[in-house]
C-alpha cells in the first residue's frame, strides 16, 4: 500500500457570492429557517437578507408564538449587526396578495429562497394563497416560490422544524 500523497496544484477559487433571501413570516418552521441563516452567514461568500413579513405596525407579542418569534429574530439582529453582508428589513402587508408581490418584487435579486413551512398555520399574510396551491406538502409559500408561474431560476430551500419525541 503506498500511502504517498499526490501534490497537485490547486485550481484559482473563484469566489462566487451566493445571495440568499431568507423569508420569515412567524412560527416554529420560520425561526428555523432564520437558524439556518445564521449558520450560513458564517460563510463569507453568502449575502443574506431577512425579510419579515407583517400584518401590521405592531408586532404580536401577546402570543407565546409570537414572544419565540420577536426572541429569535432580535437574537438574529444581535448576532449579525456587524456583518455588512447581512441586510434585515421589515414590511408590513395587509393580506396574502401583498405578500404575494413582496414575494416577486424580491425573486430576481436572490440565488436562493429561504422559507419555513408553515404547516397548518393560518394567517392574514397568506390569506388567499392557498387556494391556488400546486404542491402543499411544500407550504404554501414554498408552493408559490415553486410554482410554473415564476418563471426566473432561484432555488428555494422549504425547513420544517423537527417536533421533539
Amino acid at each position: 500500500m503506498d500511502n504517498q500523497v499526490l501534490l497537485l496544484p490547486r485550481p484559482k477559487r473563484h469566489s462566487t457570492a451566493s445571495h440568499i433571501c431568507v423569508l420569515f413570516l412567524g412560527g416554529a418552521d420560520d425561526r428555523e429557517a432564520l437558524a439556518y441563516a445564521k449558520r450560513m452567514s458564517y460563510n463569507i461568500d453568502v449575502y443574506i437578507t431577512v425579510v419579515r413579513l407583517l400584518v401590521s405596525e405592531e408586532k404580536d407579542l401577546s402570543s407565546w408564538e409570537g414572544m419565540l418569534d420577536a426572541e429569535v429574530v432580535k437574537d438574529f439582529e444581535l448576532h449579525t449587526m456587524s456583518n455588512r453582508r447581512i441586510t434585515y428589513k421589515e414590511e408590513v402587508v395587509r393580506d396574502g396578495e401583498q405578500t404575494a408581490w413582496v414575494i416577486h418584487s424580491i425573486i430576481q435579486k436572490n440565488d436562493l429562497i429561504v422559507v419555513g413551512r408553515r404547516n397548518g398555520i393560518d394567517s392574514p399574510l397568506t390569506s388567499g394563497l392557498t387556494e391556488w396551491s400546486e404542491c402543499p406538502e411544500l407550504g404554501v409559500i414554498g408552493d408559490m416560490l415553486a410554482s410554473s408561474d415564476v418563471k426566473v431560476g432561484v432555488s428555494v430551500l422549504v425547513i420544517q422544524q423537527m417536533g421533539g419525541q
